[in-house]
């Protein structure tokens, strides 16, 4: 295992938040006093190391702590009478000092036995501080500093290994005094510390790369068999379970430094953001996947409105851990993640009390997981004295969480089978009717189909408000009749018909009275023709009515008793109020002519336009020289206006 040797204080840089003026003040001429007077002001009695195969040892009680609230202090300072007096002892409880800005300072002693010449390993089991310096003041009266931390490079440290280690070089027969500087602005200090002779720290090291190698083992099978569901059934709930499931693993990756060991190693950053965004993701997936999951808004009410307020308080934690206070953000963000486990503990205790089984599993998985969050909360803020029970809550916590997820997840999936099991009998039953009036229903449903066909198919051809022939489907007639009078040689007289001053109607009375307007003259016209005539809607308030086998004395006919029959109709619910219409008319002559639909139509709008201009409710016959042709043999027609 590489990594950087402790080498001269002078040539190494330094870590500190102090002014550059206080940072390297005594640099010069502190060192040398040092070395005649640290060994003189130490206060603890060394640790006896007599041979290199000791047994692991907790340092707890074995060192002093130095609290510098300003920071600036150098290692040159601590043997100053009023900066060595401000020393205390170390407890379990009292090493564990929380989130805090301050620089923490740390000595002890090691006494080598005379044939001690194996490697020791100093071990502070707390991955996340930031930096560390380890200041070594030799027998022979030089200091030495050597660093680590996740401020830090991977690969600068002596070790491998997620914690923060030291690799100390033992003098034999010699007392060597050692000083640890922390600075953590963005985790908790904790100072677990631990010494090791080199060969069982590597085992112990393998143990537990074993044992946390299994959890995090165990939490990607679990997310794999999250995404083999959801792509087999299609449940978003699975998805959520595999976010929920993602995140949580690489928020412990993060904060047991695995992360920083294997994933991010060069990236200090990365290291010091992570385990913040990541517990960010994972307490908003955790929200989706608890609410989807058991459904909490049909068992709690105020779901919605709790976890909505818990959200706003975790993004108020994250841009305070970002912009404003680190520690203010932790706190907010690890009290919304304990609130949203109450929130859903809350809600899997309803759905448990209306008769899911399946809510059991989730209540104990996420008391069991809470416990473990508060405990880890406790241990971070010094509350409580650390011990392997409280390093490992979390990980305890989470294990029977998501050990009674899948639990829960199986006994869900087995609720959903047995439901689509039922729901394929039944319509098994149902095919089994079905088949028996099977022709019946054929029957019926193909009458309805041809009912549906004609409709459709009426609907393509109709103007849905008057009934009459649409615009297109009228000139389609038109030229038929216009292709059959071609062949068997009959007159076609085309009658345009315009309801004179309906805009203002419709502006006056409203669009209604002119729709029930339109309606009428619909009927009037469709009363007034023959069965094989065509009347149409052409297009807003104008009318087309084709009538083969008519010429033009025939068409006149017909426009004068049109129009006597447009005029007795009423305005609805306007007493006294008649409307009139402006007829055109063009007849066509097939003799040797040939002629087109739109022809024919252009001619009877002139002619409708002429009884426009000439006054309106009247009726113009065009001349039919302009539509026939000249060599024809039937009578023609001047123009003509007649009202």
């Amino acid at each position: 295992m590489g990594g950087v040797r402790p080498s001269v204080i002078r040539n190494m840089p330094r870590y500190s938040p102090a002014d550059p003026a206080r940072r390297y003040r005594g640099i010069l001429g502190a060192f040398a006093a040092l070395c005649l007077t640290l060994g003189d002001a130490y206060a603890l009695d060394p640790i006896e190391l007599s041979s290199p195969y000791f047994k692991p040892l907790s340092l707890y009680g074995h060192f002093d702590i130095l609290i510098d609230e300003e920071g600036g202090l150098g290692v040159g300072d601590l043997d100053a009478p009023e900066i060595a007096a401000r020393f205390f002892p170390s407890t379990a409880r009292n090493a564990n000092l929380g989130f805090t800005k301050a620089e923490i300072w740390a000595r002890f002693s090691v006494r080598y036995g005379d044939t001690f010449d194996e490697p020791v390993v100093l071990v502070i089991d707390e991955p996340l501080i930031d930096h560390v310096d380890l200041y070594t003041a030799h027998a022979s009266g030089s200091v030495t500093r050597a660093y680590s931390g996740d401020g830090y490079p991977f690969g600068e440290r002596d070790y491998e290994y997620r914690n923060i280690t030291f690799k100390l070089e033992p003098e034999p027969g010699t007392t060597v005094n050692y000083y640890l500087r922390i600075h953590s602005p963005t985790s908790a200090v904790g100072l677990p510390l631990s010494l090791y002779n080199e060969s069982d720290f590597l085992s112990e090291a393998t143990k537990e790369n074993v044992l946390l190698g299994g959890y995090f083992g165990l939490m990607i099978g679990l997310s794999l068999s999250a995404v083999v569901l959801f792509a087999l059934g299609r449940q978003i709930t699975f998805f959520y379970y595999f976010l929920y499931l993602g995140f949580f693993a690489l928020m412990m990756c993060a904060y047991s430094g695995y992360g920083m060991q294997f994933l991010w190693s060069d990236s200090p950053a990365v290291q010091q953001l992570s385990p913040k965004l990541l517990m960010v993701l994972t307490i908003i997936t955790g929200v989706l996947f608890g609410r989807r999951f058991i459904d909490i808004r049909a068992h709690l009410a105020s779901a919605n409105k709790l976890f909505g307020a818990v959200l706003g308080v975790l993004g108020f934690g994250f841009v305070s851990y970002l912009a404003m206070s680190v520690h203010l953000g932790i706190l907010a963000m690890m009290a919304s993640g304990v609130a949203v486990c109450l929130i859903i503990m809350a809600g899997a205790f309803r759905a448990m009390v209306a008769g899911d089984s399946v809510a059991l599993y989730f209540l104990v998985g996420f008391a069991a997981f809470t416990a473990g969050v508060l405990v880890m909360t406790l241990d971070m803020t010094g509350m409580i004295a650390p011990s392997p029970l409280t390093t490992y809550s979390l990980y305890l916590g989470s294990l029977v969480q998501f050990l009674s997820l899948s639990l829960a997840l199986g006994e869900r999936l087995w609720i959903l089978q047995r439901e689509k099991d039922i729901e394929i009998e039944t319509v098994s039953v149902n095919l089994a009717t079905l088949n028996d009036h099977l022709d019946e229903i054929v029957e019926t449903r193909t009458q309805d189909l041809e009912e549906r066909n004609r409709e459709l198919s009426d609907l393509a051809i109709r103007d849905s408000l008057t009934g009459l022939y649409n615009h297109s489907t009228s000139i389609e007639l038109l030229e038929q009749f216009l292709n059959q009078s071609q062949r068997y040689k009959f007159p076609i007289a085309t009658v345009m018909v315009d309801i004179d001053h309906f805009k203002p109607i419709n502006d006056t009375y409203g669009h209604q009275i002119g729709d029930k307007v339109l309606e009428r003259v619909s009927r009037a016209l469709t009363d007034s023709v023959r069965g094989a005539d065509v009347v149409g809607r052409y297009g807003g308030e104008e009318f087309i009515i084709v009538m083969p086998h008519a010429d033009a004395p025939a068409a006149r006919e017909y426009g004068d008793r049109l129009l006597q029959k447009i005029r007795e109709i009423a305005i609805p619910g306007k007493s006294g109020a008649h409307i009139t219409a402006s007829v055109g008319v063009s007849v066509f002559y097939p003799h040797g002519h040939r002629t087109s639909a739109p022809e024919v139509i252009r001619r009877a709008d002139e002619a409708l336009y002429r009884s426009k201009r000439d006054g309106r409710d009247r009726l113009t016959v065009e001349s039919l020289t302009l539509v026939g042709s000249a060599n024809d043999d039937q009578p023609v027609d001047k123009p003509s206006t007649r009202a």
